[in-house]
Parts: structure tokens; C-alpha cells; sequence
């Protein structure tokens, strides 16, 4: 498993959070799922376990 830096972990809380919002808003809550939002976001679904 990579270790990532503050900096790239900040920058990767960034994404998910932003790519939340939108996915959020666009289809509910109920609708998104993690595999929706790490592809959105540009990352691997590892990260978040």
C-alpha cells in the first residue's frame, strides 16, 4: 500500500469531497456509491478502506 504524504492526502480529501457534492446533488444520496465516487474523484477504491 503507497504512503501518501499530508499534502497528498489533503489533496485527495479535496477531490472527494468536491466530486461528493456534485454526484450527491445530481443523484441522491442513496444512488452514489464509493465506486461512483473514487472513479469520479481519480482514485482507487483501496484508498478509502
Amino acid at each position: 500500500m503507497p504512503k501518501f504524504n499530508e499534502q497528498e492526502r489533503d489533496i485527495i480529501r479535496e477531490r472527494l469531497f468536491k466530486e461528493g457534492q456534485r454526484l450527491f446533488s445530481a443523484h441522491g444520496l442513496r444512488k452514489v456509491t464509493i465506486n461512483d465516487l473514487t472513479t469520479a474523484a481519480g482514485i482507487s477504491h483501496g484508498w478509502c478502506n
